[in-house]
């Protein structure tokens, strides 16, 4: 047995994310759109520093599963159709890229 089994803290939640498996930017920006109910769901995209700021034509079409999957922190809904993505500090590299492939 690993030492790092002793070092696992009972806390801490386990990850659902194959950490072997490392998405490109384009690759991730591209899942996101698809989570977030593909482009035809989504009206406007924007970013502060660490979460995407979209405005969607229907929220539930959003997978939350797939957006906490790929990193995702948590949402915050805003008003009717309007979601914050808690990403952390690529949020802005991936609203570029997810508005070049839109």
């Amino acid at each position: 047995m690993s030492i790092l089994n002793y070092l696992k803290c009972p806390f801490s939640k386990k990850s659902k994310i194959d950490n072997n498996v490392q998405l490109t930017q384009e690759e991730k920006a591209s899942q996101l759109i698809d989570a977030l109910g593909g482009v035809a769901n989504i009206e406007t995209i924007d970013a502060c520093l660490t979460r995407l700021r979209v405005i969607l034509k229907d929220r539930a079409l959003v997978n939350k599963a797939k957006l906490t999957q790929l990193g995702s922190k948590g949402n915050i809904k805003e008003g009717h159709n309007g979601l914050q993505v808690i990403i952390g500090s690529g949020a802005v590299r991936l609203t570029e890229i997810i508005k070049t492939q839109m």
